[in-house]
């Protein structure tokens, strides 16, 4: 009798097996390395955002000639308010927003006669608004980042020529939720003087 060659039945089930299953082994390697990527990508923007708004409100609260709200009674606040040498006020906003994404917002506006204290209220917009910018990435609900509402963030002073900015910033508010505690809520704090002149 001649032996045949191949495999049996048996054999080609049992490798098959082996074959899904290093299969899918690997395609949940690769998806694990994926998300992990995804996070890493979402931190580095969360901090890069909340490094350039500090930059620049860091950049106006050095320049300015005085710092007129918040007043140097170490109350926080929701706006700070700077003045630059050629008398244009800067007014940076915390806003946060429960169904959209929070922002740190700039506003750029000249002294004008009667000018009060008014616009150092959150609500009241200046009639003759020079420039407005988005500090903080805002334009995707899902892969924006997010100003978080968390207490005691804000801007305070303790001295006429200090003043402490903290926020803190977070994936969107639609992101999807396989994002742990590490990427929810970044703190950005710094202490800033003003130059003496």
């Amino acid at each position: 009798m001649k032996k045949e060659t191949g495999f049996t039945l048996v054999e080609a089930l049992l490798s098959a097996t082996i074959l899904a299953i290093i299969g899918i082994i690997m395609v949940s390697l690769l998806q694990q390395s994926f998300q992990l990527n995804s996070k890493s990508q979402l931190i580095s923007k969360i901090k890069q955002n909340g490094q350039n708004a500090l930059n620049t409100i860091d950049e106006a609260v050095r320049n300015a000639d005085s710092i007129e709200c918040p007043l140097p009674n170490g109350t926080s606040g929701p706006l700070i308010l700077v003045t630059v040498k050629n008398g244009t006020y800067i007014r940076f906003n915390i806003h946060t927003e429960s169904a959209n994404n929070g922002y740190l917002g700039e506003e750029m506006f000249p002294s004008s006669p009667g000018l009060n204290k008014s616009y150092c209220n959150y609500s009241d917009v200046p009639i003759n608004l020079v420039s407005e910018a988005i500090l903080t990435d805002k334009t995707d609900p899902i892969t924006g980042t997010s100003l978080k509402n968390i207490a005691g963030d804000g801007f305070s002073s303790s001295t006429n020529n200090s003043i402490t900015v903290k926020f803190h910033l977070g994936p969107s508010v639609q992101a999807p939720n396989k994002f742990d505690s590490q990427t929810s809520n970044i703190l950005f704090q710094t202490t800033l003087t003003v130059r003496q002149r």
